[in-house]
């Protein structure tokens, strides 16, 4: 398979990217250069922006030819983060690691735009299983718009046994659990795959 793994644009697998991905405190020293997004007057002017943004995805290698790390970036400390594991030759899973959208920029779709280009670009390489450990109404909420509830399977945090949970069920728990999605189910054909940001 041509992109089982991540290549550099002359098609050469690589070990560490030039460009390291964004740490929060990268992400805070751009945003007070871009006069504060915290301000509750800049909302608007924020979200437009925000909203034309293309997702920029900064990729680094754990394990070369065996596990990757990606982070996914909008403007104003917007960010999800994955790990890219090969599981054995056929089957391929990103876990989240993080995901943030600031409390004044919530309800705008920013977080259903970062899950589906982490998607997208983790399909891009072959992933066949999502997996993320769920633990606010929100989360839960923007993965079930994001997949469908239909297509979500719960499972312990702890023990990683299957929970014979609905969506519904769900959330009525204190969400606290691990979701595991059959990326094989998913069509992200017409999903936005991220801009590369070491290039």
């Amino acid at each position: 398979m041509d992109n089982f793994f991540p290549k550099d644009e002359n098609n050469n697998k690589f070990d560490f990217l030039e460009a390291p991905p964004l740490t929060i405190k990268d992400m805070r020293i751009q945003e007070n250069m871009m006069g504060g997004g915290n301000n509750p007057d800049n909302k608007n002017k924020l979200i437009e922006e925000i909203a034309k943004a293309r997702p920029k995805a900064s990729w680094k290698t754990y394990i070369p030819d065996q596990q990757y790390g990606v982070v996914i970036t909008l403007p104003h400390e917007n960010f999800i983060s994955g790990t890219l594991t090969d599981i054995n030759n056929s089957e391929r899973q990103i876990y989240i690691d993080m995901f943030n959208v600031p409390d004044n920029l919530q309800k705008q779709g920013l977080g259903t735009k970062l899950l589906k280009s982490l998607t997208a670009e983790a399909k891009y390489y072959n992933a066949t299983m999502l997996n993320g450990h769920i633990t606010s109404d929100s989360a839960l909420k923007t993965t079930a718009k994001v997949f469908d509830k239909e297509n979500l399977q719960f499972y312990n945090h702890v023990t990683g046994k299957k929970l014979d949970l609905t969506y519904e069920q769900a959330l009525k728990e204190n969400p606290d659990m691990n979701i595991i999605v059959d990326l094989n189910k998913i069509d992200t054909s017409n999903w936005e795959r991220p801009l590369r940001d070491d290039r």
